[in-house]
């Protein structure tokens, strides 16, 4: 079971890769002319990935003790052995991190791959990879949890969707600059970053 999941990413990615047949697109969102450079940026979507999990992980861990219980495997190479041959549990967490914080991680690793030129398939890669590097690498000495892999990999992209274009859609309102930057980047974060870090609009208004 713990090998499916590296598959799915290679198979995302791959079908993100694929080139598709013409056909007239009846979606608005769709169909604006794309603003800036063309292509995907691989390399800052893996960058900010790892960032993203490396903040998440020295957070986990400075409060030792409070996760102390959950310490199983001790950071070393025995210890990852032991992590992949223990398998996957079904974690007792409280309904906020299982439910809501798990949801918004994934929220975050789908918007990644999006904002860095990804469409819907290759950033579900983003975040099913962000969810497994999170339970192997940020939780290293904590068993796998299997509803939290489902929950930040599929809630994440799925929400993660509809608040990428729900951010487009204020941009593209009437509503007041005001009202629709803070609304922009309260659904997209990381496109917005990205768009500042660029000092201009990238191409994923798709």
């Amino acid at each position: 079971m713990r090998h499916w999941f590296p598959a799915l990413l290679s198979f995302t990615l791959t079908l993100e890769a694929a080139p598709v047949a013409s056909a007239e697109p009846a979606d608005p969102i769709s169909v604006e002319p794309l603003v800036g450079e063309g292509g995907r940026r691989t390399g800052r979507a893996v960058a900010e990935l790892s960032a993203l999990i490396g903040t998440g992980t020295v957070i986990h861990y400075s409060k030792r003790e409070n996760n102390r219980s959950k310490f199983v495997y001790p950071p070393t190479w025995d210890g990852l052995k032991g992590k992949i041959r223990g398998g996957w549990e079904f974690d007792t967490n409280t309904f906020v991190v299982n439910s809501l914080g798990h949801v918004y991680d994934g929220v975050l690793y789908y918007q990644i791959g999006r904002s860095n030129g990804f469409g819907p398939l290759g950033s579900l890669g983003f975040s099913f990879g962000g969810s497994l590097l999170w339970e192997y690498v940020g939780e290293f000495t904590d068993r796998v949890s299997a509803n939290d892999m489902i929950v930040t990999g599929v809630a994440g992209a799925v929400l993660g969707e509809g608040f990428h274009q729900t951010s487009l859609l204020v941009e593209r309102s009437g509503l007041p600059q005001p009202v629709k930057l803070p609304l922009s980047i309260l659904f997209d974060p990381i496109r917005k970053l990205n768009e500042w870090w660029d000092a201009k609009p990238r191409p994923i208004d798709r």
